[in-house]
């Protein structure tokens, strides 16, 4: 009989806006540096995963009745993702902004050499490199 590790616990954290308490009212901040602290603060404490949140839908004005601008979510981790080493990262994306994402922005990480180009296997077990089942 083999022993098998018990599973570890996996850990996420949101680190968008002010939190989801309905007093804690406001969209995530346009500031990219809060946000690259937060995500060191998050590696650092050990969290696996990071969540950013967004809405197809605009932020409402702020109380005074100015708009108030956000940052994509997509836009937000991969600004983030190369300053991160274990942490994964999972932004909400909606379909009008995922358009943007492969048609703008992987072939711009392509480029700079920091996105695959192509996938050494041919399935989708090879991708994540899993055994073969047969």
């Amino acid at each position: 009989m083999t022993e098998t590790a018990p599973a570890r616990l996996r850990l996420a954290v949101e680190l968008d806006g002010h939190g989801v308490h309905p007093a804690a009212a406001g969209p995530p901040p346009a500031d990219a540096a809060l946000l690259r602290r937060r995500v060191a603060a998050a590696e650092q404490a050990g969290f696996d995963l990071i969540t950013l949140d967004d809405s197809p839908l605009p932020p409402p004005a702020d109380p005074e009745g100015r708009p108030v601008h956000r940052i994509e979510a997509g836009v937000r981790a991969a600004h983030v993702a190369t300053r991160t080493d274990r942490t994964g990262l999972a932004p909400t994306l909606h379909p009008a902004s995922l358009r943007e994402v492969v048609d703008q922005l992987v072939p711009e990480l392509q480029e700079r050499g920091v996105y695959r180009t192509a996938y050494q296997g041919t399935t989708l077990r090879e991708h994540l490199a899993l055994p073969s089942l047969g």
